[in-house]
């Protein structure tokens, strides 16, 4: 485990701290599509350089685009987890151009380098503990702790590595092994394990399964919460009584369920946080007119992202 030291920055922008004592916590996150900040530093993608047409004032009115659209359909979130962000400029702008005024006074960002797409975060609620994980792959696992009714909350928040080629599939699964051991290591505790997983829940390379047939995966997966113990993991994708139709990415005429948020057992124990309800935010601003997610286009300076949002809802009993 690797110490998060110069690589996450929190913002104060008030003395007030968060009111913490509600009845609900609202996790989200969303993976923004390449969100680079208009400044030009050679490490972005040839698409979004500025001889592509990727200006800092195309920079700045999708800023706004995004503030309105977090402002609107995802503001009931406590906590935002963000894939895909090269660099705290980006969380920055997006507090300061008006989500600070709704109560997000942290943030922070999982980056070592300097351009890196990142896993990032805002939040009304201030972290009491983070740190990274890390396996050969260059991507971290960002690892947020935070009191809720004084009740400890761990979000292991992630952006695995993509399918596109077989050296990317083996550090897939070495991602999916590292968690699995942390949330070994956490057994008992509230963990949350939110973000893009770039792998189905009935993926056949391994990452992870469903408990009851796949023995050999690293992560195990129930749909049932009575079931969720000694490192099996509850994803709502699998929840036999509330099923899920569709999923959050959209490729080749197929939906999957990239995006995903695992809880450990701890929310199905009858007492504290509970797991209450899971949505993927599928609103007509972000997307098109078949319902597919609207990825944003440089030329017409529209659209978001080709993921949709996905929120946990907790209760406390």
């Amino acid at each position: 485990m690797i110490k998060l030291l110069f690589f996450l920055f929190l913002l104060l922008l008030s003395s007030c701290s968060p009111n913490v004592e509600d009845k609900r916590l609202v996790i989200s996150s969303w993976n923004t599509y390449c969100f680079f900040d208009g400044v030009e530093n050679s490490t972005e993608y040839p698409l979004f350089s500025q001889a592509k047409g990727y200006t800092r004032a195309k920079y700045e009115k999708r800023i706004k685009s995004y503030v309105h659209y977090i402002s609107t359909v995802l503001s009931d979130s406590d906590i935002l987890f963000l894939e895909e962000i090269e660099s705290n400029n980006v969380l920055i702008d997006l507090l300061e151009g008006g989500l600070s005024g709704m109560g997000y006074l942290y943030y922070g960002l999982a980056q070592e380098k300097v351009g890196e797409l990142s896993v990032g975060f805002i939040s009304r609620i201030k972290p009491s503990s983070y740190s990274l994980h890390k396996t050969t792959s260059s991507r971290y696992i960002l690892e947020l702790s935070f009191f809720y009714n004084d009740e400890m909350v761990t979000v292991l928040a992630l952006h695995f590595k993509s399918q596109l080629t077989e050296s990317n599939d083996i550090e897939r699964m070495e991602e999916a092994k590292l968690v699995a051991s942390i949330i070994e290591e956490k057994e008992g505790e509230n963990v949350v394990v939110i973000g893009d997983f770039n792998c189905d829940v009935f993926s056949n390379k391994g990452e992870m399964g469903d408990e009851r047939d796949s023995s050999n995966v690293a992560i195990k997966l129930t749909g049932d919460g009575r079931r969720a113990y000694s490192g099996v993991m509850f994803t709502p994708f699998l929840d036999y009584a509330k099923p899920i139709e569709n999923g959050t990415y959209y490729y080749s005429g197929a939906w999957y369920s990239y995006d995903n948020a695992l809880l450990s057992s701890a929310f199905f124990d009858g007492k504290g946080i509970e797991y209450d309800s899971f949505r993927i935010i599928n609103s007509s601003l972000c997307s098109d007119s078949a319902g597919l997610p609207l990825k944003y286009d440089i030329s017409t300076e529209s659209g978001f992202s080709d993921h949709f949002a996905i929120s946990l809802y907790c209760n406390y009993n």
